[in-house]
């Protein structure tokens, strides 16, 4: 099937510099008239490939290895990616590849994050599991390399030790391993996020044991510690005084993120004016905070620094904008400017899908679909017509031009405009509104000289070229997007309503640069062709027979390549011609012995140095380490092992009986599996075995675990709460767990709820593309309800998801909780005649509306979650007199109020047809049941731990005789039928 992609670029020939496609005509000069000078009497190094992306499409239903968004990336022409990248890493698996619930359940005391986890969850379980050998296939077909992120807040360093050995099994070379996304965050301020870390020395104190784990493995690995997006503030300055004068910092590099520009006025409301006046201020900040803030506050010598996410305010006015692409672009173009011994990785924007390639046709609901029935979506199978957003087409431009470059030179602009600034302390200034750099593009024999040029103002320039002071004769082609609407954007509606242009000079100046421009200016250099770079093997996988197939980087410029490969490290003794392609199979080899493998691209000027050395084995693999198995709350069952080298894939088999395996599961390569339907109460036998080409291993050590029914997740939000000099009192919550949940794919209701009013029925989703029930609801007149559940639950969330057709007038759908009869419930309602959302109490049958907002003043600042009154995903929560009401993750209601504190879940509408799916109830089930805590203590923060204290009915525990001048660290478990939970507390630390 043929996708459908845009990226739409128009072209016009030019002989005087002067553009049409509504820019100004012959008959209509530039605004203003400038002067760009390139200075090419000293180079500066650049690391290659310095510009990537932030690869996060949990929340998207297209996948990494769908072929039309490989194409896409390749157009990007990204040389990194970062993986399992985003907030959604906070509570990732690296052995499953999986987000569990159970760890999901630590991010619970931020709701916004836990809901969004929650969803992203499924939808990523709906796309089956993040491989990350899959996307390192991805990254081969890109030419990039890869940086991982450390799980440092749910995982732990055996976890991570165990992802180090499978990547150096899988022949997966990592440059960097991130330890831990945006750690500051998680510090306990006002931003309401979990308190993983007291302070920065907490966190180097607490991801240390991770860096230990991985350099045990791998001793050449590279670690990275997180700095904050403005840096020079409590937290920078103390990871500088960490080891100041007493030793060498442990890490390797320092990452950044910022997503800051945005109106810093908000008294008369955020404004887009203001917004971009403070997107103009910050871009020379941006420059100066990696000298001032950054390497001031950096022991390392040099600093490596990774800036992978990077982009305006998520949630703003900017998003998504023409201003938007301005800004990321300028951005890249002056970090480009810092020394390569310190400028290792940048990112165009903060990452896909949100502000670089997204998709025009959504399938999340079709992935949820698939979650619901325990089966995969197959992504490559539909077309999802991906595009470009607007940063994303300005990411493309300067992507060309610096990924293609190894030198740059300095450029000045003269004469032009110039564009208002406002600081974060609302100081008003001025800036030139143009910026321009420039490069030789001299990577992979791309012979072109480019300039780089971004206008930040509504006014059009003629800007005439130099080279050290002489005009540039020489014919460019110019490529760019503008818009004289700065707020234009890209979207699903419109996908190419910024598009990239295109105009050739035959030798002319000046250059038309547009307003609210990124431009790329190029031109042709006649240097002698260059013998390529080398590449990199990414993949040797044992096949058939005795074969080994081969994978390795594309090269631009090589026109072949070139197998080696012998029985000794560094000894290759045989040679053989892959041709152009870049995969290749070598067969003929004798079996049971391991080969080393290097590749190198050639040209007419000569091959290149060898790639990396690669070593495969033309045997059966070893038997795996089975290292754990557990129950799982439901029916599930967790089963973990570590890889074994030369393997390409696992099986997990079990059965109910010791050394009686009945059931055999394809893993795939990875460490761990969820094995699903099984029987809770039932204890299960699992072992493991590794195959490849040649054939299956024998079976690891055998495992046992049984699958808990009512499993209490592990608490949350572990604090201190005050204690003496030699004690300290500990509080924690515990974690609601999913105690309801209803797909109707059964096709039948009535067996769990109760229907009080209207008329329901389980049918078939009415869209032909859609493989669901949905359980339907009529009302023409009168509050349809129908409700299901326990009248003992008391704190609890309820959540649904709601499909409307087609709007009554005065129709409404509702969520209820807390509910006891048709008289007696809170309820959260969107009522179409007012276009209002309305959290609304009833007590005995009056009502009484506790909190409203309008569907238009939502819309007016959805930049960045935007919704559809049509397909929305409700959530009201109850936790003591709380009452909140979520649209996705986004809380949009509240109140207080007290006057029902338990009571069942139910659906409702009135004058109107809807359809409700993905029900579910969360529960604390913990409060008020016979289950148990238990206090770990440790004075290491990632070992040691031993129990202190147990059978805790309530969430507090006062522990006494502590030491004065010792450092403790605490956890807590959940024990329910005897089972503990089975994920890891946050950590808390406490100093005496």
């Amino acid at each position: 099937m043929m996708k459908k992609t845009f990226s739409a670029c128009l072209s016009v020939t030019l002989l005087g510099g002067l553009v049409s496609l509504g820019l100004p005509s012959a008959a209509h000069a530039a605004d203003f008239t400038a002067t760009v000078n390139v200075d090419t009497t000293t180079e500066y190094d650049l690391q290659e490939g310095l510009i990537g992306y932030n690869m996060h499409i949990t929340n998207r239903a297209y996948q990494f290895t769908d072929p039309a968004y490989v194409n896409m990336v390749k157009d990007l022409n990204a040389k990194w990616g970062r993986w399992s990248a985003g907030t959604a890493n906070d509570v990732f698996n690296v052995k499953t590849g999986q987000m569990p619930e159970e760890r999901n359940a630590q991010m619970f005391d931020n709701r916004k994050l836990y809901y969004k986890y929650e969803w992203e969850r499924e939808i990523a379980s709906g796309k089956g599991y993040m491989d990350l050998v899959a996307y390192y296939e991805f990254l081969r077909k890109t030419g990039s390399r890869l940086t991982i992120v450390v799980n440092g807040f749910t995982s732990t360093p055996d976890e991570i030790a165990d992802l180090v050995k499978f990547c150096q099994d899988n022949n997966i070379i990592v440059d960097y391993w991130e330890l831990s996304n945006e750690p500051y965050l998680f510090n306990g301020g006002t931003s309401a996020i979990p308190k993983f870390y007291n302070s920065a020395v907490d966190y180097l104190n607490k991801l240390k044991p991770f860096r230990d784990a991985i350099k045990a493995v791998d001793p050449n690995a590279k670690t990275t510690v997180a700095y904050t997006p403005k840096g020079n503030n409590t937290w920078d300055t103390s990871i500088l005084n960490y080891t100041a004068g007493t030793a060498v910092p442990w890490w390797d590099a320092i990452v950044w993120h910022t997503y800051e520009a945005n109106d810093p006025d908000s008294s008369n409301g955020v404004t887009f004016d203001e917004s971009m006046k403070n997107g103009n201020w910050l871009l020379p900040q941006l420059r100066s905070r990696i000298d001032n803030n950054y390497l001031a506050n950096s022991e390392l010598n040099p600093t490596p620094i990774i800036q992978n996410e990077l982009d305006v305010k998520v949630s703003g006015p900017l998003y998504n904008t023409q201003y938007n692409a301005i800004f990321n672009a300028e951005a890249m173009m002056r970090l480009s400017t810092v020394p390569k011994a310190n400028n290792y990785m940048l990112t165009g924007t903060g990452g896909i899908p949100l502000w670089t390639i997204d998709a025009a046709v959504d399938y999340n609901d079709r992935v949820l679909d698939a979650y619901q029935k325990d089966q995969v979506f197959d992504s490559a199978s539909v077309d999802h017509e991906l595009y470009f957003k607007t940063a994303g087409l300005s990411n493309k431009l300067v992507n060309q031009a610096i990924n293609n470059s190894t030198k740059r030179w300095n450029a000045s602009v003269s004469g032009g405009t110039t564009v208002a600034t406002l600081s974060d302390t609302l100081n008003a200034s001025t800036i030139p509104a143009l910026y321009a750099t420039a490069y030789k593009g001299n990577y992979n024999n791309n012979n072109k000289n480019y300039v780089l040029i971004t206008n930040k103002s509504d006014k059009s320039h003629d800007v005439t070229l130099q080279i050290n002071g002489t005009n540039v004769n020489a014919a460019k082609t110019a490529y760019y997007t503008s818009s004289t609407n700065p707020q234009a954007g890209n979207s699903s509606s419109a996908p190419t309503a910024v598009s990239i242009q295109t105009a050739s000079y035959t030798g002319t100046n000046p250059i038309l640069v547009p307003p609210y421009s990124v431009m790329r200016v190029e031109w042709n250099r006649s240097d002698a062709l260059m013998v390529p770079v080398p590449t990199r093997i990414t993949s040797a996988e044992t096949g058939a027979g005795n074969t080994v197939d081969l994978k390795w980087w594309p090269i631009d410029g090589a026109t072949g390549y070139t197998v080696k490969y012998g029985t000794a490290s560094g000894s290759y003794s045989s040679t053989v011609s892959a041709g152009t392609a870049t995969q290749f199979t070598v067969s003929g080899l004798s079996a049971n012995t391991v080969y080393y493998f290097a590749v190198t691209a050639n040209n007419a000027s000569g091959a290149s140095g060898v790639s990396n050395e690669v070593k495969a084995r033309t045997a059966i693999p070893a038997v795996p380490t089975a290292t754990r198995a557990f129950g799982q709350r439901g029916n599930m069952a967790q089963v973990e092992w570590q890889s074994v080298p030369y393997a390409t894939g696992y099986k997990v088999k079990y059965g109910t009986s010791p050394g009686v395996y009945t059931n055999t599961l394809d893993a795939g390569n990875r460490m761990g599996m969820n094995v699903e339907g099984l029987t809770s109460g039932t204890t299960y036998y699992f072992v493991v075995t590794a195959y490849n080409g040649k054939g299956e291993s024998a079976a690891s050590s055998e495992l046992s675990a049984k699958p808990v029914l009512d499993l209490a997740y592990t608490p949350n939000n572990l604090q201190s709460a005050g204690g003496t000099s030699t004690s300290v009192k500990l509080t924690w919550e515990p974690s609601f767990v999913r105690a309801f949940k209803d797909y109707f794919e059964d096709g039948v209701a009535t067996d769990t709820w109760t229907e009080t009013k209207g008329t329901w029925a389980v049918i078939d989703h009415p869209s032909a593309q859609r493989d669901t029930k949905v359980y339907q609801v009529t009302s023409t007149g009168g509050l349809a309800q129908s409700n299901t559940g326990s009248a003992s639950w008391q704190d609890y969330f309820v959540e649904a998801n709601v499909e409307v057709s087609s709007w009554n007038a005065d129709g409404t759908i509702s969520i209820l909780g807390r509910y006891t009869d048709d008289s007696n419930y809170y309820r959260y309602v969107y009522d179409n005649s007012d276009q209002t959302f309305k959290l609304i109490k009833s007590v005995g049958g009056t009502f009484t509306t506790l909190a409203t907002t309008t569907l238009a003043s939502l819309q007016a600042t959805s930049y960045f979650e935007p919704f559809d009154i049509n397909n929305m995903h409700m959530i009201m929560e109850f936790v003591g007199s709380s009452i909140k009401c979520y649209i996705d993750s986004r809380e949009i209601l509240s109140a207080t109020d007290s006057s029902l504190t338990s009571g069942k879940i139910a659906l409702a509408a009135n004058k109107q047809q809807a359809m409700f799916d993905r029900v579910y109830a969360w529960v604390d089930n913990m409060t008020g049941s016979a289950g148990t805590y238990k206090i770990y203590r440790s004075t290491s923060p990632q070992s040691g731990f031993s129990v202190v204290a147990s059978g805790l009915t309530s969430p507090t525990y006062t522990d006494t005789g502590l030491a004065t001048g010792t450092t403790y660290y605490y956890k807590v478990k959940a024990v329910k039928s005897g089972v503990e939970s089975t994920e890891n507390s946050d950590v808390l630390t406490v100093v005496k």
